[in-house]
Parts: structure tokens; C-alpha cells; sequence
């Protein structure tokens, strides 16, 4: 193969020296082998990795602008070539070969290597150059030059692909085979120039697939055998084409009477009438555009000037009297007044306030209590006695017992009632006439329990009705228990909170609506702690799922709430433009501003850098190239990034940075989307689709340039050693010709 070689800066140089002096042409006397792999470059002055030196090489100029060059090796040396490099007999580098991905041979201890090497040059330069050995030369044969050349295929020939490869006779007779008969037509693909369109009616012997049968001059053919039919007629059918049409038809000018008529609505709309706004649809909420004043309607014949009067007497519905200026109203004469106060009143705008008030700890006496007395007066005590005696009326039918009969051990009856007393004897029996004397051991009756196996039913039910601060009611006959409902009155006045007992110790326990407690104790957090040193809030989410605490968290690692792990929030001074983390030494260890920046106390680690995780592709060639490109600038933040980040870059501060445009076309892997202009969808916020660079990935470009520098930089210490050897050379006036290895 033939390989394009790159001139050297050196080579050229050699070149302009031979053209400028008019001394012998240069002499391309050896070719260096190496194993370096890389983008050739003009400022080379050496191989990155020379390992063998070959002096066989033969050239010529093949064209004007070309020169052919072979180097062969016959030894038994065995390796791989990755890059070639052509000297002259002054050991100047003239021109170079490689490439950063492929080799160019692996050469066996058994194989001879035969390489060409074309240059490609100007014609002046071309009549200053030589060659050593010319003995084997095997060049690219040219329409100039014998050289080696390559045999064409039928399938090139016909594609006519090539000018560096020869038609040989088997390939043309291969060619011209289909038309050595003169009957042979060419094939439609063969024919260039064809018209868009014929010039004439072909003959009916140049048709083409032609039918053997044709159909009759004159025939029909039925709708269903008809393809293509266009959905809609492309014009009016004349009445001929017309079909199923019937015989007989109603005039043109002629009436239905009602009752032929189908579907007819049971009521219709009046021919004038109008539509309330809510049944029209589709109304927009407001017009598009102003009205042409053509289209205002109503309007009037004619207008007052715009600065006009009117005197008083044109002006219609005056009032007869007018408020002052400075007037009050009553409040029936207020308008959509609120139900509820939005505020608590100050203390002089409350009207009718007593001039006296009760003290806030005070008590009141059953006389104080408005019918209260009358409403325990029927009542039983605790221990089921009457406040009174006569209360208890055997001859009133709503008592429990009217009357009841007892019979003694001679089977004598008495009805007791209310008129009646019986004494419980001592030693036994009942005495059913018995007086109270109040004299003798037997004067005071036995206390007697018994039990009301059952009891008569009323005979008429009553009505049993709570009354005084009490409201309810319930009907009862006796048949069994009641119950009744009992509301109580709304009270005239109000109690603190500490002259109901208990009621203190009841709240000190409880959260109030917002999550605060009643005192500092009440929510004993063991591990979290919000704001100012304080324990009686917590943390509270409202319906949009927002949570609030206070302005920092504490972590403790003890129930003590001594020993302060982690503290996070806002900084204590009232600062809340970073959010922090404190170590348990108080130091701050993060920070978050409200400019997107993150500062840390100590490194930063992330990504992965361990060779083992990684598939490696390549090395990253061209870095100094690339680079080139990069645009480094000083700039100032425009207004359009000062409100897309809500002020966290200023237009008035002096910034150094680069381009992410000029990065995103030699190396697009250090481009990502700005994270400003991206929302939770990772969509584009402003549309503009805004990119930022990743400033910790230019570390591996800068370091392969970096690499590639330190190569060129070596291969310059070569190059400054070879002319110092020919500047030695010159000086001395000696010119040293190396011997063929």
C-alpha cells in the first residue's frame, strides 16, 4: 500500500535552502522505523519511538507534484511498525507517517517488507529532490511514469471507479460480449440522455406487453368491476347517467298539507326573538379587538364636545338634601358587614361596657342564682329526702302511691292513706292505729327496708318537665325507667380559665392548632430540637405537603439534650441567606446559599477514578487541538442570567471563564445542560435549551495536551541535537555520508 506521508516544517525548510542557494538537491538517504502511535504534526522533528534505521530506499518523481518512494527490508528482525520516518543525508526529518488507532505491518522473522510512500509536493520543489538507492524502485504506475499497476474487474470497469487500474482483454471481451450481436438492444439502465417524456407515438410494434385478447370496441363494464372511484363525482351526471329515476314527478311549484309533514316540533320559536346571554355558547371572556366604529350599534346622532358642562337644572335625579361631609351612620345601614369580626377590638371601641366588673375569682350564693332555690325545693337530697314534708301528697295522683291496704294476724283490713299512721311494733307486728304519743320505748318506729317487688301503673301518665336553667321533658306512667334529655341554659356570664378547676392542669398537656404546647415541657423530643432552644413546637405539614419547623434542627446523641450531634437550618445571628451544618463543636462544616453555592469544610469527593471500573476506550487524542479551539474570556453576567437565577450572579462583577459553545464541538462530552434553566421534568425552563460546562472533566483534556506538549517537547531536544551535529559538521566543512546498514 501506499502510504501519504506529512512534510516536516524541517523538510520544507530543506527544500526553500536547495531552491534559494542553487546548491545539489537534497538527497533522501534513509527511512527510521518506530513504534509510536500518534496524529503526525508538521513541527516533528524526530519518531516519537525509533527503533531500527533502514538505508534501502529508492524514489522518483512520478508526476509533477508527486514522488514515489520504496524502502525494503530482507532481514530477519521480527516487530511491529507503527509509525516512518523519511531523513535526508543530513539527518533532517523531511516527512513522517502514522496514525493514532491503526498499525501499518508486523513484520516476521521470515518476511521481507516492501513499503511504498507517496508525497505530494509542489513542482518546483519536486526538481530539488534525489534518491539514494534507485535500484528497486516499484512505483504507482501513472500515464507518465512504468511503474506497478493493478488489474480491474469486470464489476469496476463497469462501474468506471477507477483510473489507477487497467482493463485487461478478458475484461473487456467480457464487456463487449452483449454487444457483439447487432440485434442486441441495450437495457433501459444503459441509456443516458433519456428524454422526461417521448417525442413522438411509439409503433404498435414497439409496444411492449402487449394483451393477446382485447375486449370489444364497444362495451360496458358493471360499478363493481371499477377500481379507483374517486369518493366524491368531479362533476354534475348528465340526466342520462342518472339512474333509478322515477316516472313521475311533483311540480316544481306545489304544497304538503300539515298532516304529510314528519317530525314536526310541538312549539316553535318566534321568528323574532332573542337568547338570555347564559344560552349562547362559546362566548369569550373578553373580545379579541376593539369594534370597528362601523360595527358599534345604538350609537347616537350626536355627541357633546369633549369639554362641556351641564347646569344644574339639566342634571336629573338630584337629591333633595345631601350628607355632610362629616356625618355617622347606623349600623342597619351598613352593607355586607362580616359575621365575624376580623380583629379583636380595642378596648374603646367596645360600647356598653358595665361601669363595674366581678372580680376574677369569685363566688356565688343560691340566692344569687335566679330560681334556683325554687327548683331545688322539690327536689330530693343525696341521701333521697324532701326538702318538704307535704310535697309528698298520698291523695295526688302523680305520687308514686296513693293508697294501700295491710292486713293484721286476725285477718282485720285497713286502708292506709294519707290521714292514716301505722307503727312497726317492738318484738314484731304492725299497730295500724297507732298515734305518736312520743312516750315509751316503743314510740320511735324501726327503720324498715324493703324492696318494691313491683309497683301500680299510673292510670293517666304525667308529664315530667325540668325547669330553671334546665330545659327537657319526658312523659311517665310508671311502666318503667325514663330518661330524660336536659339542656342548660346559656350562662350570662364567663369564667378565666383558672376558676374552673382542673382545667389548667388539663391543657398543660395538649398542642394548640398550630403545634405549639402550653408550656416548654410538654413535648419532650429526645432526639430533635426546633429553633431558639425551644421544645414546645413541632414540626406541622399543611395541605400542600409543605412541613415548617423552626429556624434550625438539632440531633442529640443522649436523652439529655446536652450532647448536640448535628445541628442544621438557618445561622442563629437571623442570617437566612445560607443554610449550614454544624458539627457538635458548633463549626460550620456545609454551606448552602441562596446563590447555588456549595462551600464544604474539607474535600469534596465524587465520580470514581479507579481504572478497574472503567472500560477503556482509548487515550484522548488531539488535546492540544482541541484546546486551540477552546475560547477562553473575561465576561459579566448578562441580565436574563441575573433573573433566571434570581440574583445569584451579579452584572456588575468582572468573571473569567469559557465558552461552552467553542468546548461543545471538539469535545461534547464536557457539556451538560444548565441546571438553572432545567425544572423537576428536566425540561428547558426559558425554551432556550442553556448549557454550562463540567469545569472537573477539562482536567483530562489539559492533562493529554499536556502529554502531547512534553512529546513535541522531547522530539525538539532530538531535532536540537541533529542540528547541532550539522551545524559541527558545517563548521568543519565536512559532509558526512552514512553508510547503507
Amino acid at each position: 500500500m501506499a502510504l501519504p506521508l506529512t512534510i516536516t516544517d524541517a523538510g520544507r525548510a530543506a527544500l526553500v535552502n536547495a531552491t534559494n542557494n542553487g546548491t545539489l538537491p537534497i538527497v533522501l538517504q534513509f527511512v527510521k522505523f518506530g513504534s509510536g502511535q500518534y496524529t503526525p504534526n508538521p513541527l516533528y522533528t524526530a519518531l516519537l519511538a525509533e527503533f531500527k534505521l533502514l538505508s534501502t530506499i529508492s524514489g522518483d518523481v512520478v508526476a509533477p507534484d508527486q514522488i514515489h518512494v520504496t524502502v525494503r527490508d530482507e532481514s530477519t528482525d521480527q516487530y511491529t511498525l507503527n509509525e516512518i520516518g523519511l531523513y535526508t543525508d543530513d539527518n533532517v526529518l523531511f516527512a513522517l507517517y502514522s496514525s493514532p488507532t491503526e498499525t501499518i505491518l508486523e513484520k516476521a522473522e521470515q518476511g521481507i517488507v516492501l513499503l511504498s510512500l507517496d508525497i505530494a509536493i509542489t513542482s518546483e520543489d519536486a526538481a530539488n529532490i534525489a534518491f539514494g538507492d534507485t535500484s528497486f524502485l516499484l512505483p504507482g504506475a501513472t500515464e507518465l511514469t512504468a511503474g506497478v499497476i493493478a488489474k480491474a474487474t469486470t464489476a469496476e470497469a463497469t462501474a468506471r471507479s477507477s483510473n489507477t487500474k487497467v482493463l485487461t482483454p478478458k475484461t473487456g471481451g467480457e464487456m463487449l460480449a452483449t454487444h457483439e450481436n447487432a440485434g442486441t438492444a441495450h437495457s433501459w439502465a444503459q441509456i443516458s440522455g433519456k428524454p422526461t417524456q417521448a417525442t413522438r407515438w411509439p409503433l404498435w410494434t414497439e409496444v411492449t406487453n402487449k394483451p393477446t385478447v382485447y375486449p370489444a370496441a364497444s362495451h360496458l363494464h358493471s360499478f363493481t368491476e371499477l377500481i379507483n372511484l374517486p369518493v366524491y363525482t368531479t362533476r354534475w351526471p348528465a340526466w342520462s347517467e342518472v339512474t333509478s329515476k322515477p316516472a313521475t314527478y311533483a311540480p316544481s311549484a306545489h304544497g304538503h298539507p300539515w298532516s304529510d309533514l314528519s317530525g314536526v316540533p310541538s312549539s316553535f320559536t318566534p321568528s323574532a326573538h332573542g337568547h338570555a346571554w347564559s344560552d349562547l355558547s362559546s362566548v369569550p371572556t373578553q373580545a379579541t379587538r376593539w369594534p370597528a366604529w362601523s360595527e358599534v350599534t345604538s350609537k347616537p346622532a350626536t355627541y357633546a364636545p369633549s369639554a362641556h358642562g351641564h347646569p344644574w337644572s339639566d342634571l336629573s335625579g338630584v337629591p333633595s338634601s345631601f350628607t355632610p361631609s362629616a356625618h355617622g351612620h347606623a349600623w342597619s345601614d351598613l352593607s355586607s358587614v362580616p359575621t365575624q369580626a376580623t380583629r379583636w377590638p380595642a378596648w374603646s371601641e367596645v360600647t356598653s361596657k358595665p361601669s363595674t366588673f366581678t372580680p376574677s375569682a369569685h363566688g356565688h350564693s343560691t340566692s344569687d342564682i335566679t330560681g334556683l332555690d325554687a327548683a331545688l325545693a322539690g327536689k330530693l337530697s343525696s341521701s333521697g329526702k324532701a326538702a318538704d314534708s307535704n310535697l309528698f301528697d298520698g291523695l295526688d295522683s302523680s305520687v308514686f302511691v296513693r293508697s294501700f291496704v295491710i292486713e293484721d294476724g286476725d285477718g282485720t283490713e285497713v286502708s292506709i292513706t294519707h290521714a292514716k299512721e301505722i307503727k312497726f311494733v317492738e318484738g314484731g307486728g304492725i299497730d295500724i292505729n297507732w298515734t305518736d304519743t312520743s312516750t315509751g320505748s316503743d314510740a320511735d318506729p324501726f327503720d324498715l327496708t324493703f324492696t318494691v317487688v313491683s309497683a301500680p301503673k299510673l292510670s293517666t301518665a304525667r308529664t315530667i318537665s325540668l325547669g330553671n336553667q334546665l330545659s327537657g321533658s319526658a312523659n311517665f306512667d310508671g311502666s318503667g325507667n325514663i330518661t330524660i334529655n336536659a339542656t342548660v341554659a346559656a350562662n350570662s356570664h364567663g369564667h378565666t380559665i383558672s376558676n374552673v378547676d382542673g382545667l389548667e392542669l388539663a391543657l398543660s398537656g395538649k398542642l394548640s392548632t398550630l403545634g405549639v404546647a402550653n408550656d416548654s415541657n410538654a413535648v419532650n423530643g429526645l432526639r430533635t430540637q426546633f429553633g431558639g432552644a425551644n421544645y414546645n413546637v413541632i414540626p406541622r405539614t399543611d395541605s400542600s405537603g409543605y412541613t415548617y419547623v423552626g429556624r434550625y434542627l438539632r440531633f442529640y446523641g443522649t436523652t439529655s439534650k446536652t450532647d448536640v450531634d448535628w445541628q442544621i437550618g438557618y445561622s442563629t445571628t437571623g442570617d437566612n441567606g445560607s443554610f449550614y451544618f454544624y458539627n457538635d463543636g458548633g463549626l460550620v462544616r456545609y454551606e448552602f446559599t441562596d446563590g447555588g453555592e456549595f462551600r464544604a469544610d474539607g474535600d469534596v469527593v465524587a465520580g470514581y477514578s479507579d481504572e478497574r471500573l472503567k472500560n477503556i476506550i482509548g487515550p484522548i487524542t488531539n488535546a492540544i487541538e482541541s484546546i486551540k479551539q477552546w475560547r477562553a474570556i473575561q465576561y459579566t453576567a448578562t441580565q436574563e442570567l441575573c433573573e433566571l437565577t434570581e440574583g445569584a450572579f451579579s452584572p456588575n462583577v468582572l468573571e473569567l471563564g469559557i465558552t461552552a459553545q467553542s468546548v461543545e464541538q471538539p469535545n461534547p462530552e464536557l457539556i451538560r445542560p444548565a441546571p438553572f434553566d432545567l425544572n423537576n421534568k428536566g425540561e428547558s425552563i426559558s425554551g432556550e435549551h442553556y448549557i454550562t460546562l463540567r469545569y472537573e472533566r477539562t482536567t483530562a483534556v489539559i492533562t493529554a495536551a499536556l502529554q502531547e506538549l512534553i512529546s513535541l517537547v522531547e522530539a525538539q531536544g532530538e531535532q536540537i541535537k541533529a542540528l547541532e551535529s550539522v551545524a559541527i559538521k558545517n563548521l568543519s566543512q565536512k559532509k558526512v555520508t552514512r553508510a547503507k546498514r
